[in-house]
């Protein structure tokens, strides 16, 4: 990793080698190519159903070798006319210690700033412009739960159905927050509650995979279809046993997800609540086993 960095060492993810080898191996074998970007963009969010989520160090040290290949290896993308139309009122306004620029834009978003990102819409900023995510500022106010920001957006008409890189909404993001208000506020605007990313995940199994039973609750209250399947032929229900969430699978159970279904373990659900890790989850399978 050091060779291929050269002189921006300080960009060294110590924190990612220790906790996770096998993902900076892959990293090394993709640097310089096309297929890195998006493979760092795909680990923020969970599309196997086995993982966790990334401690915020390696969080961190993955967006900064993200930002560090574009700035080596990405093709510059023009800027758009709403940018420089911002530079030019800007000229002749004052918006205190605020630089106007991309990053500020969407960092605004990303940290809730409702009134900075207010500025940039009245200066003329298109609501869907996205960053080298592919993330709007919607999307990134999903993401981190900012929900005053999210209805800013919507009265805005932002665009629901935007998908990042990966494939995924505002939606998703929400679902995988566990946010019941921004969901909520999603849904209203007609966010499709079965919108499926690159890789076939649903808002739904995103909730399920990282826990949020309230948030299956309520995307199943809106006619999220409980036995979708992604790429990998894996449904909400076989997510959250894989990721060892008793009290989503305990949700999804009880209102009578399929447990015949086959999951890329070559399991199925029954099969793996029957026999897994989790004693609970075991005793939920065997409690209801002759009901399903």
């Amino acid at each position: 990793m050091l060779e291929l960095i050269g002189s921006d060492a300080d960009f060294y993810p110590h924190h990612l080698e220790e906790s996770y080898p096998r993902i900076l191996e892959q990293i090394i074998a993709a640097w310089g190519t096309e297929h890195l970007e998006r493979f760092i963009s795909s680990l923020a969010v969970d599309e196997r159903g086995d993982r966790q989520g990334f401690p915020p160090s390696v969080a961190s040290e993955l967006f900064s070798l993200y930002r560090l290949h574009v700035s080596k290896f990405g093709k510059p993308e023009p800027e758009e006319q709403a940018w420089d139309h911002v530079k030019e009122l800007n000229a002749g306004l004052s918006y205190g210690d605020i630089t106007v620029s991309k990053e500020d834009y969407f960092s605004s978003a990303a940290s809730g700033n409702t009134l900075r990102v207010l500025m940039y819409l009245k200066s003329g900023i298109n609501i869907e412009t996205a960053d080298e995510y592919g993330k709007t500022a919607l999307i990134w106010a999903a993401t981190f739960s900012h929900l005053p920001l999210v209805g800013l957006l919507l009265s805005r008409n932002a665009n629901t159905e935007t998908r990042d890189l990966g494939g995924f909404t505002a939606l998703h993001w929400a679902a995988a927050d566990g946010n019941l208000q921004a969901l909520s506020l999603l849904l209203e605007h007609g966010a499709q509650v079965d919108a499926q990313s690159n890789a076939g995940i649903t808002p739904l199994m995103q909730a399920a995979s990282r826990g949020q039973h309230a948030a299956i609750r309520l995307l199943l209250e809106a006619g999220a279809d409980i036995n979708q399947t992604d790429h990998n032929g894996q449904t909400a229900l076989l997510h959250a046993l894989q990721t060892n969430h008793y009290r989503s699978s305990e949700t999804l159970l009880l209102q009578h997800a399929k447990v015949d279904v086959i999951g890329s373990d070559q399991k199925t659900a029954l099969a793996l609540g029957l026999s897994h890790t989790n004693p609970q989850i075991r005793q939920l399978f065997a409690k209801h086993r002759f009901d399903i």
